[in-house]
């Protein structure tokens, strides 16, 4: 049997259901203009594709372009799924290629097609893309495949991921917070992922941490000697950021007092308004800097090394607060949240050079 024309219970079907992103175009046919879409989980590299007479490979952003549908996935002979329609988001996910609906996490030749995929990748990081070898289409294309995954996987040399990881990686990629889907709108921090259900201890101090985003970003969690903690993902392309914004609310108490906070940072007009209440004294002053964007964001680090971004002090240009304020330090907040109890909340607002908005939320409940 030549899995290229039938795979009992494992093959992946040309007939597709399409789930949350609704379709946009006629079910086969002519498209009225050519159209690009993007094949991930995380975006899928060197897949081989056609629709029509035009046949290519994946691009390392998962891309594909055609004039027509259906569009056909292939690796060599090995024939993934087809797609009758582009979604408006022009995404082709592994439950397009199944026909199941992008909800679905659970069907079980998704779940074969996701862990095969994930598998293939060239170096084991699928955390931006998953990069199938320019080899790999060679070893699918002779003899008679076997009709399962773990057979396929042998062919490539490979070993299946567990199941447990690769579904959590497309559930990441698919919702962008771990599986509590926003559907587009921003969902308060405090009703999204947690990345570990339970506190973490640091110094006697236990922090309990919640994450969200919204956009073309998405946030996993990373296990680091012994702690958990969020790594922010881009989307498929690198983003022209025209603008943050980042807001840090603060409030906390402690033997020194009591301590409140709002510090609202405008990377773009270089401005931060830090707006602070420790015990009688107030604090309401606005420094300027020399503006920090557009910048170019292509992968993880740049994207936090942006969110973590704070201005030096020889960027300063001028400044309405009192010379108390740096005197005596700006890390009362902080002091709250090491030696007593506070709740710290970030929320960070990107424009793209496209106009989309994305947005990342944090929320850290610290106590002793």
């Amino acid at each position: 049997m030549r899995l290229s024309l039938v795979l009992t219970g494992v093959l992946v079907g040309s007939a597709v259901f399409i789930g949350c992103g609704s379709s946009s175009t006629p079910t086969g046919g002519n498209l009225p203009v050519l159209r690009t879409g993007v094949l991930i989980d995380s975006p899928i590299a060197g897949v081989g594709y056609s629709c029509g007479d035009i046949t290519g490979k994946t691009t390392a952003a998962g891309k594909f372009s055609c004039r027509v549908v259906p569009v056909t996935f292939k690796i060599g002979k090995l024939t993934l799924g087809s797609i009758n329609a582009f979604t408006a988001d022009n995404k082709v996910y592994p439950q397009d290629l199944v026909g199941v609906a992008r909800t679905n996490f659970t069907d079980t030749k998704l779940v074969g097609l996701t862990r095969f995929l994930q598998s293939l990748d060239d170096d084991g990081n699928i955390s931006r893309t998953i990069n199938i070898p320019e080899g790999m289409a060679e070893k699918f294309s002779a003899g008679t495949l076997p009709s399962d995954w773990a057979g396929l996987a042998e062919v490539a040399g490979v070993s299946l991921v567990s199941e447990e990881l690769a579904m959590e990686h497309l559930k990441v990629n698919f919702t962008g917070n771990g599986g509590n889907s926003n559907n587009g709108t921003w969902v308060p921090v405090t009703n999204n992922f947690t990345c570990d259900p339970a506190a973490q201890t640091f110094a006697g101090m236990r922090m309990d941490s919640r994450y969200a985003a919204e956009g073309d970003i998405s946030v996993a969690c990373v296990h680091q000697e012994g702690y958990t903690f969020p790594q922010y993902r881009l989307g498929v392309e690198a983003l022209e950021i025209t603008q943050m914004v980042r807001v840090e609310q603060m409030t906390g108490t402690s033997s020194a007092g009591t301590f409140s906070g709002t510090t609202t940072h405008d990377f773009q007009a270089g401005t931060v308004h830090i707006v602070e209440t420790f015990g009688s004294s107030r604090i309401d002053c606005v420094e300027t800097y020399t503006s920090l964007l557009p910048k170019t964001l292509s992968n993880v680090s740049d994207l936090e090394d942006l969110m973590e971004f704070n201005p030096a002090r020889s960027m300063l240009t001028h400044t309405t607060c009192p010379m108390a304020y740096y005197e005596e330090g700006d890390d009362g907040g902080d002091d709250h949240m090491v030696h007593g109890s506070g709740t710290e909340r970030v929320n960070y607002t990107l424009t793209d050079s496209a106009g989309k908005v994305h947005k990342i939320a944090t929320e850290v409940l610290s106590s002793k």
